[in-house]
């Protein structure tokens, strides 16, 4: 019987960030802005994750026949998504535990 991800607690995101909608791209796919706010955290066996939802950053956007505006920063304009983070190990969720300028994890038993 295989486990499934469970909630253990939540990540609250302090401000505005830039992913990659997938982790295992090469840095030149979509991206997508997060807002601040709060996300649950899950687990599963040894390995955390936490699900965020943002708007695809239409930095490049597209206006039709072929044209394209090209904007200087981020712009969260696209569709709305959800995505999680990479899988982390206990190390991992430790060392953005204490990344406070970032993230601010709530998960009983790991943070006061």
């Amino acid at each position: 019987m295989s486990a499934s991800w469970e909630i253990v607690g939540s990540v609250e995101i302090l401000r505005m960030r830039v992913y990659p909608l997938d982790h295992r791209s090469d840095g030149c796919g979509t991206n997508v802005c997060v807002q601040p706010g709060s996300y649950p955290v899950y687990r599963k066996h040894d390995r955390y994750c936490y699900v965020m939802d943002g708007r695809i950053n239409e930095r490049f956007e597209p206006l039709g026949d072929g044209l394209f505006a090209l904007h200087s920063g981020d712009n969260p304009s696209g569709l709305p998504v959800s995505f999680p983070c990479p899988p982390l190990d206990r190390d991992a969720l430790n060392a953005l535990i204490l990344d406070t300028g970032r993230f601010r994890f709530h998960i009983p038993g790991l943070t006061s």
